[in-house]
């Protein structure tokens, strides 16, 4: 019985293993790399697909690119002139400060506003018309008052000029 159940074994064998080759050899092939025509042919249309892809993102991709730039230059103009408006708005204030400042100053001294004290030509006939109305000692003391506005004002033209 053995004998038969070897050489049954063997025939079994001889008869099934081109069947079983056969199966083991596509399986090998696929594995290996070694696929039918059209796997192939599959396969270099997805990476020509997948070229196309690329080709379309990277152009894209150097559209948005563009864009970002020439958006980052107006950014740039915008910013100079936000800088030009700043630097206008703090002269504006610097002015209005001065103009308030010389305003205040003027009204607490308002001859200061007249030729006869802005001026030296005007402060020396100012001093001629004090001399010719007044003498001795009130001309003095006069004159003495009219130098001090005199010194106040310069320094009121001075700093408003």
């Amino acid at each position: 019985m053995n004998k038969t159940i070897i050489t049954g074994l063997i025939a079994g064998t001889a008869i099934l293993s081109p069947v079983v080759g056969m199966g083991i050899t596509q399986t090998r092939e696929a594995i290996l790399g070694l696929a039918p025509d059209e796997a192939v042919l599959e396969l270099a249309d997805k990476i020509d697909q997948s070229t196309a892809k690329s080709d379309a993102t990277a152009s894209t991709v150097e559209a948005l690119q563009a864009k970002i730039s020439e958006q980052e230059s107006q950014i740039a103009g915008y910013q100079a002139q936000l800088n030009v408006q700043n630097s206008a708005i703090a002269d504006a204030q610097a002015n209005s400060e001065k103009q308030s400042t010389c305003a205040m100053l003027y009204s607490k001294m308002p001859i200061c506003n007249t030729d006869g004290y802005k001026t030296a030509a005007g402060f020396e006939r100012t001093k001629s018309e004090i001399k010719s109305f007044f003498s001795g000692e009130i001309a003095t003391a006069r004159l003495s008052e009219a130098n001090a506005k005199y010194s106040e004002c310069q320094k009121i033209v001075a700093q408003c000029n």
